[in-house]
């Protein structure tokens, strides 16, 4: 009875903690910003605001969880020194990819 008992407690916390751990969590005023950088050699800085946020190296990519309405600004590098800049808006979910 007792091996029942600590059995059926056991598959419970199984899958209580398999349920919990795989319930999204996604805030609706979020969005996910994909960038993809498809070069050879530049690497791209990414600033929100004047904060830097995330460095991407070439060929790599970075999703950054954003609110709706945020505009990033990517300013690529080619070698070391500063090449251009884009700005980038995200309303919805989508990948931007830069060359």
């Amino acid at each position: 009875m007792k091996k029942v008992l600590i059995g059926s407690i056991c598959f419970i916390l199984l899958i209580s903690i398999f349920f919990f751990g795989c319930t999204k969590t996604t805030d609706p005023n979020k969005v996910k910003a994909t960038i993809e950088n498809s070069t050879w050699t530049m690497e791209f800085k990414v600033y929100k605001g004047d904060s830097l946020i995330g460095t991407i190296s070439a060929g790599e990519s970075a999703t950054y969880e954003i609110d709706k309405g945020t505009c990033l600004t990517i300013k690529k590098y080619n070698m070391g020194i500063y090449d251009s800049s884009v700005v980038e808006c995200f309303d919805t979910d989508r990948t931007v990819t830069l060359s």
